[in-house]
């Protein structure tokens, strides 16, 4: 591992060196012309310097910084990511530049999916006798009006799709209350109907729709609900949950892109802890909601 994470810090540093190379012509583009317009008084100098620089930062961008810093961000992944995850997972299938098909997020009903959907670090693999499967994704719905664009963010962060032993026919969703400028549309497979427990502080912190009340208390019981609130406290981001189809859909909308290398150079033991923190997140939901709702 050692001889690994010195074969990454020799790509991050050819990275940073690539993308200044890549600056150059720009900075020399425009500095030439700001004096040639200063010294003829014609601003045309400038403009065509800034745009010719521009397109040489753009094709320098694309076919010398991109592919040093794609094989950096491979080999971090292949290399520290993959021996963590084996280190805490079982049967452990890693794919760095997968997500889940837009289909299977569109059927859990939890976010609008928009015109731009993005994801990757697909893992597979098993943790204390269950199976799961998470990815990050960015889900966004952009929108161009003239010279204005628009970009919503419907979601961004870590999504977890398990296998659970309770079956409950119904479709039951629960999500963390959302305020700001941007509230998610919530919807679900049938008309739903919004479920109040008898927990004030659950129903504060959380909103639940059901396609059938009755069988969605199998799923929200005391023990649950104090899982759920108790993991409401370890994890940043929102919470959103959905239970369809005999899977359980976990979306952390974090604003995060896990299992990505470190821009600074750091020490060996520093990689690993960073990619152990994100780890912890899908053990920190697993031992708090499954293990506890299969019980």
């Amino acid at each position: 591992m050692e001889q690994k994470i010195k074969e990454i810090e020799i790509l991050r540093k050819k990275s940073h060196v690539a993308l200044a190379v890549c600056f150059l012509p720009l900075i020399l583009a425009v500095s030439v012309g700001a004096i040639l317009g200063l010294a003829f008084q014609e601003g045309l100098y400038f403009f065509f310097a800034f745009f010719g620089g521009l397109g040489a930062f753009i094709v320098l961008a694309a076919f010398y910084y991109a592919p040093i810093r794609d094989s950096f961000v491979h080999l971090f992944k292949t290399a520290v990511v993959k021996d963590c995850l084996t280190k805490v997972f079982d049967d452990v299938e890693f794919s760095p530049d997968i997500c889940f098909d837009k289909e299977t997020i569109k059927n859990a009903f939890l976010v609008p999916i928009g015109n731009t959907y993005k994801g990757d670090d697909k893992v597979t693999a098993i943790y204390k006798g269950i199976k799961f499967s998470q990815c990050d994704l960015n889900i966004q719905n952009i929108v161009s009006i003239g010279d204005s664009v628009t970009v919503e963010q419907y979601f961004w962060g870590k999504w977890i799709i398990l296998d659970f032993k309770k079956k409950i026919d119904t479709y039951l969703q629960i999500r963390e209350n959302e305020t700001g400028a941007y509230k998610a549309s919530i919807k679900t497979p049938q008309k739903p109907q919004k479920i109040m427990t008898e927990s004030i502080e659950f129903n504060k912190s959380f909103s639940v729709l059901a396609d059938d009340g009755h069988n969605a208390f199998y799923i929200l019981t005391p023990q649950f609900m104090l899982a759920l609130l108790k993991l409401k406290a370890l994890v940043q981001g929102k919470i959103m949950i959905a239970f369809s189809q005999g899977k359980m859909h976990i979306a952390l909308n974090n604003n995060k892109n896990a299992f990505e290398p470190p821009a600074k150079e750091l020490k060996s033991s520093s990689y690993q802890e960073k990619v152990m923190a994100e780890i912890l997140i899908i053990t920190q939901i697993i031992d708090e909601l499954i293990i506890n709702l299969n019980n």
